[in-house]
């Protein structure tokens, strides 16, 4: 693991952190020492929430009792308690810290991210209002999409339980070509999606017009809002993609499967967009860096899942489209090692423990490494690798990808 915290230190040695300089904090350090105890001891969930709390208090997320650390940990509660009784559960609330850094290892070793981001982030966006602290903006997007892309997995986990049983119900009573099926509705989306739009400080209204002036055309739905900027992002027709996304649950309950993704990124937005309107913040930094994050969220899974399908058909992912999507997607599906296995299937499989990873001249050397020496992981990193190019286009960003 120590290759890891080196790419990780390599990035903090360059991080410049707003509050650091101008508050005199001293948050960089703190992340620097709870990723060291954290690599240390990494099946320690005490450990890991050290990273959720650092990243929350150095981004004025801990305000009061509705803290996003106590949704992180209401999921990982139910994950511990509810996945045993799935055939397939493996934890996301370590997985989400290991996925938290390996982003941060590869985005500080890959020259070509760095520029793609800062293009898309920075450069062709009407977003004034970014860190101008070295790597400061990429961090906090990534924190915010790496940190909490999984926490609506306690929806997709109920589902799988209740598809898990009717199943066995089904068995027991003679059917095996007809068995129960189940489907899930959520009441109150459209209420909950809602987000009325937010409005600037009367004091500095005449300057954020000036320098925001189609704000006032923004949507104030949760779906349209990432419509749009996955519109912007692929250029999809923005009906088309919005229509898409509002029947997207419709999709799911006929394919019978839960995108926790969607889920997620709207547990997001919808959290974000209270914090920053009960604290009277810029509401920019809302439609901006949250919005991509929460954008990043749902594309973990719906790249995939639909804009690879009908009636979009897109090619792999390129990150020059959307970069912060990119890297979730490959950390994501990188980050199989160290996982505590819950579900009764997952139990008997042997997974890896932990990775050597190095980054050189753009490119992207990760191995696997079992517990147990004689083990053969060939296999396992093969599809891995098969996974990702058909998802990813790789050669845009790595000169080359090996994975072992």
């Amino acid at each position: 693991m120590n290759s890891l915290l080196l790419y990780c230190e390599n990035f903090f040695n360059e991080l410049e952190i707003y509050e650091d300089i101008n508050n005199d904090t001293s948050y960089k350090k703190d992340f620097i020492q709870v990723i060291k105890i954290f690599l240390e001891d990494s099946l320690s969930t005490v450990k890991a929430l050290a990273v959720y709390e650092v990243f929350s208090r150095t981004y004025w997320m801990i305000n009061n009792d509705d803290s996003i650390i106590r949704m992180i940990n209401e999921m990982k509660f139910f994950e511990e308690k509810a996945g045993v009784l799935t055939e397939k559960q493996r934890d996301h609330f370590i997985h989400s810290v290991y996925t938290f850094l390996l982003g941060i290892a590869i985005y500080g070793g890959n020259g070509n991210l760095r520029l793609f981001f800062e293009k898309f982030n920075i450069i062709n966006t009407d977003y004034l209002d970014f860190y101008k602290t070295k790597h400061e903006e990429f961090f906090y997007r990534w924190g915010i999409a790496s940190l909490f892309h999984d926490i609506a997995y306690p929806i997709e986990i109920s589902y799988n339980q209740l598809k898990q049983y009717l199943k066995f119900i089904s068995v027991k009573c003679g059917l095996t070509d007809h068995s129960l099926e189940a489907s899930m509705f959520i009441k109150n989306t459209d209420s909950f999606n809602l987000l009325p739009k937010m409005n600037p400080n009367s004091i500095y209204e005449d300057e954020f017009f000036l320098k925001y002036p189609d704000f006032k055309k923004y949507d104030t739905n949760s779906l349209s809002l990432i419509a749009m900027e996955i519109s912007k992002s692929f250029g999809i027709d923005f009906n088309t993609i919005n229509h898409e996304m509002f029947d997207y649950i419709d999709r799911m309950n006929e394919d019978k499967y839960v995108d926790h993704g969607y889920y997620s990124s709207l547990i997001v937005l919808r959290w974000f967009y209270h914090l920053v309107d009960s604290q009277g913040w810029n509401p920019v930094y809302f439609y901006f860096p949250i919005l991509n994050s929460a954008t990043s969220i749902i594309l973990h899974n719906y790249y995939k899942n639909g804009l690879m399908k009908t009636p979009f058909h897109l090619d792999r992912l390129d990150a020059e489209n959307h970069p912060l999507s990119y890297l979730l997607i490959l950390c994501d599906e990188l980050q199989d090692w160290g996982r505590m296995p819950y579900g009764l299937k997952d139990k008997d499989k042997v997974y890896p423990q932990e990775i050597d990873i190095q980054l050189l001249n753009n490119s992207l050397e990760l191995k696997y490494v079992y517990s147990d020496t004689n083990w053969n992981g060939d296999a396992f990193a093969a599809n891995k690798f098969d996974s990702l190019k058909k998802i990813l286009r790789t050669e845009n960003v790595f000169t080359k990808v090996a994975i072992k």
